[in-house]
């Protein structure tokens, strides 16, 4: 109590000094119990008016004189890390979530908002479930600069607790569990997303996710509500979705989903038809055409591709639902994705 009595005499000892020169804009007079509020007025001033300096010497004084003002540590987190001053910058953000949770967790405090509403009107007041959220995807976003990505993976499903309804937390995911190298758990945060708010970025990103896993049907159901939201790239899209149509549409001959120079994956396996045991024992001709390709929407047929053949694999191994295979035999044609064996 002494020291906090000291340490405001010092303040008003300070703006009466400074009163003069540019600095002293920073308050007119002081009166500890309000004039906190007024000086994080007068920092956010400091701040849309450019000066940042300003507005960071406010920010830590009042920080000086009530170390339980949350709202200065996330505002000094969001001035550090604007300037690139990552190391600051979470600094500030974790004093402003342990703070936080040293008011909201210690029995003392608990008793005292009990027996004082003002108190907990101040808590609710200074930081919402909302703030917090921003205050973790921007924690999320250093620990990304940073190439931690685990701690960036809990940060962002904490801010999703906090506040579920933006879509930036779950985009942003769903880049972490890529970069980790997660598609299919980045698939199903970037659907999260497209719900709250669609971004044609994210539309094309997880069509290529669920082609790459062979879920055609789905990554055309979701294509084709992209050209809903984004009229202006239905002409796109509507490509998009002819292409992949064609896998659709010779789904049942086996096709190819990824080749990795002479290895390959198909898009079936052991469910579909395709027997265990087949292993090395099992040469498979691969084909490309001879299907028809129609509009999914329509229904019109586009037109027809000539089948030839383009090489030939050995089976090495059969899953559930892909099987992996060696190419043993290729054309000038040169084997790729899309292409088919029939007859299994």
């Amino acid at each position: 109590m002494k020291k906090f009595f000291i340490i405001s005499l010092l303040y008003i000892f300070f703006i009466q000094l400074s009163v003069f020169c540019d600095i002293g804009e920073i308050v007119t007079s002081v009166n500890i119990e309000t004039d906190i509020h007024e000086l994080y007025k007068q920092a956010e001033d400091y701040y849309k008016n450019g000066k940042i300096g300003l507005a960071e010497i406010s920010l830590k004084n009042i920080i000086d004189i009530d170390p339980r003002f949350i709202e200065a540590y996330y505002f000094l987190g969001k001035i550090y890390r604007e300037n690139n001053d990552f190391e600051k910058a979470m600094f500030y953000f974790e004093r402003a979530v342990i703070v936080r949770n040293d008011i909201l967790q210690n029995e003392k405090n608990l008793k005292e908002l009990e027996e004082n509403p003002d108190l907990g009107s101040k808590i609710k007041d200074v930081i919402s479930s909302e703030q917090e959220a921003e205050l973790l995807c921007n924690q999320a976003l250093i620990y990304i600069e940073d190439g931690n990505f685990f701690e960036a993976e809990n940060s962002l499903k904490y801010a999703i607790e906090k506040n579920p309804n933006i879509s930036e937390y779950y985009y942003r995911l769903s880049d972490v569990y890529m970069d980790r190298g997660f598609p299919a758990l980045a698939a199903i945060e970037i659907k999260k997303g497209l719900k709250i708010k669609p971004d044609m970025k994210r539309y094309k990103m997880i069509a290529k996710l669920l082609s790459d896993a062979g879920e055609y049907e789905e990554a055309v159901r979701i294509l084709k509500k992209g050209s809903e939201d984004f009229a202006e790239y239905r002409p796109y899209l509507r490509d998009m979705i002819v292409e992949i149509s064609k896998f659709i549409k010779t789904k049942s001959l086996f096709v190819i989903i990824k080749r990795n120079g002479k290895e390959v994956i198909i898009n079936s396996g052991f469910r579909d038809g395709l027997k265990k045991g087949m292993e090395f024992r099992s040469h498979l001709t691969l084909y490309r055409g001879g299907s028809e390709v129609k509009d999914l929407e329509s229904g019109e047929l586009l037109g027809w591709t000539d089948e030839i053949v383009v090489g030939e694999i050995l089976i090495t191994k059969v899953d559930e639902k892909l099987t992996y295979g060696q190419i043993t035999i290729e054309n000038d044609n040169k084997i790729r994705i899309g292409d088919y064996v029939k007859g299994l």
